[in-house]
């Protein structure tokens, strides 16, 4: 018996009753989330799908060095191997999800479309088959071919259909959804990847938008460990129809709820930065990091702020002796001269010297 044909109460603790009250309540602000970020949205999700590709190389260990995964995410360019092209393949997969995950529809050609885009270029991927018995007639038995593409239009319309009922949280729905993809291997090979690929489309397209601010697959390969544990446990006595899902959902709850801290963290900061100009908060930047230090140590702190507003801090800094260049290009070192500010240091500010600096500008 399949899961979604017997879908089960969560049963939840007191904790986790709290933990789910907390997730709708921060899903509840995506859009402001949304109304927020606007300006900088294509930039944020940049970072993030950068952020998602570089997890999965490394929790996949793609043989690519890090200087040739700067050229992949930057340029298009040949692939040298299967690694390298499944590389370009999860960009583009990633990247065309994102683009239009409010029209995706939850079909068996969307699925497999996800496959394609997935494995081009590097081996097919396609729906199971199987034959079974059918017809007997005298001394013969007739068989025919039975595709899984069928099983999983059934998972699909199921979910879909308790989804709309609004008698079940869809976080279990989806756990539920998970477990009986991988039991019914649906396609012929790479169910294993398929599978999270599903898991973050199916959270995605159910509404938890966190995922264009903030990397699920690295908090996916975070909680791996969990993640495997929880669906062994799920996976037994799953034919008899007895399948616990429970600590499956319960570390996904986890995951999106740190998911959610992480985005509440940035967008206090974010608020905090608009508040001063772009330039500065380079420059307060800048007094955070190593001593020596370059313009992508920069870029990792602020992936939004342009070229440009980088370019003026470092020129202004540089200007007032507090940085010098210790070279040319991007790859450049900078080294700060003058040191990082501490509470000690406080009682030597004399805001009189604030003003003259700024008419000295």
């Amino acid at each position: 018996m399949k899961n979604l044909e017997n879908v089960k109460p969560l049963g939840l603790n007191e904790d986790q009753i709290m933990d789910l009250l907390k997730l709708y309540q921060f899903k509840g602000k995506d859009y402001y989330y949304d109304n927020l970020l606007k300006g900088d949205c294509e930039a944020i999700l940049r970072k993030t799908i950068k952020s998602d590709i570089l997890a999965i190389s490394k929790a996949l260990n793609l043989d690519i060095t890090d200087p040739r995964k700067k050229t992949l995410l930057k340029k298009d360019c040949e692939p040298k191997n299967k690694d390298e092209q499944f590389f370009i393949n999860i960009k583009n997969t990633l990247i065309k999800f994102m683009g239009f995950y409010k029209d995706f529809e939850l079909v068996t050609q969307e699925f497999q479309n996800l496959a394609n885009d997935l494995f081009a270029n590097i081996e097919q991927v396609k729906y199971r088959t199987y034959k079974t018995q059918g017809e007997t007639r005298g001394f013969l038995t007739s068989t025919k071919v039975v595709s899984q593409r069928n099983e999983l239009e059934n998972m699909l319309s199921q979910f879909s259909s308790l989804n709309l009922s609004g008698r079940y949280e869809v976080s279990n729905l989806i756990t539920n959804f998970i477990v009986d993809f991988k039991m019914q291997e649906i396609f012929t090979n790479k169910n294993e990847i398929l599978s999270l690929f599903i898991l973050y489309v199916l959270l995605v397209s159910s509404g938890f938008t966190l995922f264009k601010y903030t990397s699920f697959f690295e908090l996916y390969f975070k909680y791996s460990k969990e993640f495997k544990d929880a669906e062994i446990k799920a996976m037994q006595n799953y034919e008899e129809g007895y399948s616990d899902t429970r600590k499956l959902n319960a570390v996904l709850v986890k995951l999106l709820l740190e998911g959610y801290d992480k985005v509440e963290d940035y967008i206090n900061e974010y608020s905090f930065d608009g508040k001063n100009s772009k330039e500065d908060n380079i420059i307060s930047i800048i007094y955070h990091l190593p001593q020596e230090f370059t313009k992508d140590d920069i870029r990792a702190k602020d992936p939004i702020s342009s070229d440009s507003t980088i370019n003026r801090a470092l020129a202004k800094l540089s200007k007032q002796k507090k940085i010098r260049s210790m070279g040319f290009g991007r790859s450049a070192k900078w080294y700060r001269i003058e040191k990082t500010p501490t509470f000690a240091d406080a009682h030597q500010i004399n805001l009189f010297d604030l003003e003259e600096e700024e008419t000295n500008n």
